[in-house]
């Protein structure tokens, strides 16, 4: 038996096989060709690990997107209770008479004789100084004025939903002296 390798133009290759008894005979051959593509496994590892890191990437987004929402929520609350404390502040620092007309109003009567009336208004409740509303962005939850003599103390908490609705309140208070007070 004679073996011999052979290869055509096409880059096939194979093995010829010949025996001394019958060398008439049309030529055996076994051919090996190479095959193109992905096995079913590899394709099932790429799209498992392709979904693995989609889902560990769309998590993180997911994750950056609720901090940067509750983050803004907590600026706007701050900068609402923030601007609204400074506001009252000034009225009260600035008038003449300060009034506890019940826990949640309070009456300040102002240099020229004008009275200046802070209280909650509106559904959902917003803090206002003489019906304008000076907590826009955030709803009123608690409003307490306690008077005592030239001291006014004023509380307050604000709340505001994210855009996933997430609620987020902060409580603001401070201690105040009329500085104009009529004896």
């Amino acid at each position: 038996m004679v073996k011999s390798f052979e290869s055509d133009e096409s880059g096939i290759s194979g093995i010829s096989m010949r025996t001394s008894a019958n060398l008439q005979q049309p030529e055996q051959r076994i051919v090996h060709t190479k095959k193109a593509g992905f096995t079913l496994i590899e394709l099932l590892v790429v799209v498992g690990i392709t979904a693995m890191v989609m889902i560990t990437v769309s998590t993180i987004f997911m994750t950056f997107l609720l901090s940067n929402a509750r983050t803004n929520a907590r600026r706007v609350i701050q900068s609402d209770g923030n601007t609204a404390m400074h506001q009252i502040e000034f009225e009260i620092r600035n008038a003449k008479t300060a009034k506890c007309t019940s826990s949640s109003v309070l009456t300040l009567t102002n240099n020229a004789g004008d009275a200046i009336t802070i209280r909650a208004i509106g559904t959902p409740p917003q803090l206002t100084i003489d019906g304008k509303v000076i907590t826009a962005k955030t709803v009123l939850n608690t409003l307490g004025f306690t008077c005592t003599g030239a001291q006014v103390k004023v509380s307050f908490s604000l709340n505001i939903t994210d855009n996933f609705d997430n609620s987020l309140t902060q409580e603001f208070q401070t201690t105040v002296q009329v500085r104009n007070l009529a004896l």
